[in-house]
């Protein structure tokens, strides 16, 4: 019991610290760029979070595990 109380805690307090800097994230479109152009800067700015979450895993993969191989 003491265990899964342990870890819904980190788990929460994890969760809220994740959390803060997501709506900071979207923040500085509207206020960098003019009105017309704010739909199309969203839709960049979520495009390239979603490739680099697809992407990023299978290139830092070998390019961590070629690293790796290099150590001491």
């Amino acid at each position: 019991m003491t265990r899964c109380v342990l870890i819904l805690t980190v788990a929460l307090v994890f969760g809220a610290v994740d959390a803060m800097p997501v709506p900071a994230a979207g923040s500085p479109p509207p206020r960098i760029t003019i009105p017309d152009r704010r739909a199309g800067v969203s839709g960049m700015r979520f495009l390239s979070t979603r490739l680099s979450q697809v992407a990023g895993p299978p290139i830092g993969g070998p390019a961590a595990a070629r690293g790796r191989r290099r150590g001491p």
